[in-house]
């Protein structure tokens, strides 16, 4: 759906320009939106709005298929990628660069995606069982 959207703005874009106020329509535009690139262009980043979400989401699936593809264990796996995304985040904190895609993946949204397999691991292994009143407090 995402692409089929991202598609027609940009054709909508193209043939009325004034139309939309913070899209900018080029080719390179196109394809970082439709490749999950982030990207600043002007004032505005994916032609669809709602992109940048998904450019987060595309770097988490990414940075955990490919621990899974080269490790069978999955505490092994959770760690590494829980490692690599708060060591980018901690990196980008530091202010020693100022690079956008830096800004983009080292921002504290990327630790939340951590939050998921990891409370999943911890119900699975330790069989946390969670009910109402526990999570009123919790």
């Amino acid at each position: 759906m995402y692409y089929i959207v991202t598609i027609f703005i940009s054709i909508l874009g193209l043939i009325w320009p004034n139309l939309f106020h913070n899209v900018f329509v080029d080719g390179p535009s196109l394809a970082k939106s439709l490749l999950f690139i982030p990207y600043m262009k002007y004032t505005s980043g994916p032609i669809l709005s709602s992109g940048w979400t998904l450019n987060y989401e595309i770097y988490f699936y990414l940075t955990l298929s490919l621990f899974l593809i080269f490790s069978k264990n999955v505490k092994r796996i959770l760690f590494y990628t829980s490692l690599l995304l708060i060591m980018v985040y901690l990196f980008q904190q530091s202010n020693y660069f100022t690079n956008y895609y830096l800004s983009i993946y080292g921002n504290s949204i990327v630790l939340e995606f951590i939050f998921g397999p990891v409370l999943y691991w911890l119900y699975k292994n330790y069989k946390m069982h969670f009910n109402k009143k526990r999570a009123l407090f919790f």
